[in-house]
């Protein structure tokens, strides 16, 4: 049975690391699958036995919903397979993202490797949860609690009371309960 792995850390010099995780993975174990998901870069590079490219045209959702175990960036992808119960090696790729992989990591939502755009730890880390169905699901589970995808539906009930001065709408499917 093979082991996916999404790697999502965007285009352009991380596309390097990117290849360069990925070549760790199936160098380390032999049921692992790699799908890059390189970002917006000009042509995607060459696929090879276990190690494939998509472009961005096809995005990182897709990729994700196949995937066991994700190593993203700090950004977008990092909050897409967290809401996706994906369990999320995130790999901070500018300074930037720094404090929101640790934010992520010190809640149990997603491991980090010790430093930016450390391709041993990375690679290491998604090997340790592709041979840990336990901890792949806890995780899986911390993260999706976490993000949940109704943040703009609370974002928006906080401006309509802020407005009004009384509770905001509320997201499909929740129910306002009676007091």
């Amino acid at each position: 049975m093979a082991k996916r792995v999404v790697i999502a850390l965007g285009g352009g010099p991380h596309a390097q690391i990117a290849e360069a995780i990925a070549t760790a993975i199936v160098a380390a174990d032999p049921a692992a699958d790699v799908r890059i998901v390189p970002g917006f870069v000009a042509a995607p590079r060459r696929s090879r036995p276990r190690v494939r490219w998509t472009t961005a045209r096809q995005g990182v959702v897709p990729a994700l919903a196949d995937a066991d175990v994700a190593i993203v960036a700090g950004g977008m992808s990092l909050y897409e397979a967290c809401a996706m119960g994906v369990p999320a090696v995130a790999l901070p790729v500018v300074p930037a993202q720094a404090p929101t992989v640790r934010a992520f990591a010190a809640r149990g939502a997603a491991v980090a490797p010790v430093s930016r755009a450390d391709v041993r730890g990375a690679a290491r880390a998604a090997l340790n949860l592709l041979g840990n169905p336990q901890q792949r699901l806890a995780l899986a589970r911390r993260s999706a609690r976490l993000v949940d995808g109704r943040g703009a539906w609370r974002a928006a009930a906080a401006v309509v009371q802020l407005v009004h001065g009384r509770p905001g709408p509320i997201g499909p499917g929740e129910q306002r309960g009676h007091s």
